[in-house]
């Protein structure tokens, strides 16, 4: 419960800091793909992701993120990502690059013995990159990357593509 209310409200400080801003684009997106423990194929799973960013200023915006990490042996987490990014436009704004870093809030439903579970909380940094392609005004297509790197946990690479759309103005 204590993870809930830190996510909770990191979103609504987000929402709180931003909403207030000259703000002109946003961008949701939905993905799905894989991902592997510390780069061990044998040790993968599914990863999906919905993510919001913000755009804050000329290439850079903030985004928070919904990210779940799959079912590994041992390991059910997933969590909330709250990032920084740096954006590179390329080909008339065609297609964009990006790179983000920020805090990870994450959960981890770990087996124990006896069919009860252990519910771990902690804190991580991630590192993402994004390759964003726009195929129309509104419409995008997202390839993801993330590094999820906690001290005391399992360290995962995610990689994602999605569909997303732009909420900003014409």
């Amino acid at each position: 419960m204590h993870f809930i209310r830190v996510s909770k409200l990191s979103a609504l400080a987000f929402f709180l800091v931003f909403a207030g801003l000259k703000l002109h684009a946003q961008e949701l997106t939905f993905l799905g793909g894989g991902m592997t423990i510390n780069t061990d194929l044998k040790r993968s799973s599914y990863t999906w992701q919905v993510d919001y960013r913000q755009d804050l200023y000329r290439n850079l915006a903030a985004s928070v993120a919904y990210i779940n990490e799959g079912h590994v042996v041992g390991h059910r987490r997933d969590g909330t990502a709250l990032e920084l990014w740096g954006e590179l436009p390329l080909f008339k704004n065609k297609l964009s690059l990006a790179l983000g870093a920020g805090p990870y809030y994450y959960y981890d439903t770990q087996p124990l013995r006896g069919g009860n579970s252990a519910n771990i909380h902690g804190t991580s940094l991630i590192i993402s990159f994004t390759a964003t392609y726009y195929l129309s005004d509104r419409w995008f297509a997202r390839f993801m990357i993330n590094r999820i790197t906690p001290t005391t946990d399992i360290k995962v690479e995610t990689a994602a593509v999605g569909i997303g759309f732009w909420f900003g103005r014409d």
